[in-house]
């Protein structure tokens, strides 16, 4: 099977001028359960921080980044923060998804969104992207997995500590 499903944008018409900034705040999220159930989170209070990630089981650039955003999901989740996946490809099935979490051992939630509406929501033009909301649902980091110097792990850090995000958007 070739993996080729990587911009978002080609699928869903996303630009950057669609895009969450720094500071907005995402608000209600509706998306769909593996098994087709609508579900909608806005729960963001009842943590430190909700990383929202964007990806595909079809995806190289996926494959290649999820052992680290999994390590860090296992890292930070008993410090309250919560990762949550969206795979805006409608071709991606329930099952499809199911098996490639089990396959990874993904411990953190995946969802669909087919109509694609979460997607637009944040501006996500590719896989894996990454927003880290604090606690009132604000995005403090939009980016890669980076490394520990510069992404995802230092937004993490600096959010836990009650410090400004010191890594770029």
């Amino acid at each position: 099977m070739k993996w080729t499903i990587c911009i978002l944008s080609m699928f869903i018409g996303v630009s950057n001028a669609f895009a969450l900034s720094i500071g907005d705040t995402a608000g209600p999220v509706s998306f769909e359960t593996l098994d087709g159930f609508q579900r909608t989170m806005e729960n963001y209070a009842d943590r430190r921080g909700t990383v929202v990630v964007f990806l595909s089981a079809r995806c190289d650039a996926t494959f290649a980044a999820y052992d680290a955003f999994n390590a860090l999901h296992e890292k930070y989740r008993e410090d309250e923060i919560l990762f949550v996946g969206f795979v805006s490809n409608p071709q991606e099935s329930g099952e499809e998804l199911r098996t490639f979490a089990q396959n990874k051992g993904c411990r953190f939630p995946i969802y669909r969104d087919p109509s694609r509406r979460v997607a637009k929501q944040f501006g996500a033009t590719v896989t894996p992207e990454f927003f880290l909301l604090d606690e009132a649902g604000k995005v403090i980091y939009h980016g890669a997995i980076g490394t520990e110097a510069e992404g995802l792990q230092p937004a993490i850090v600096s959010l836990l500590a009650k410090e400004p995000i010191k890594t770029a958007s």
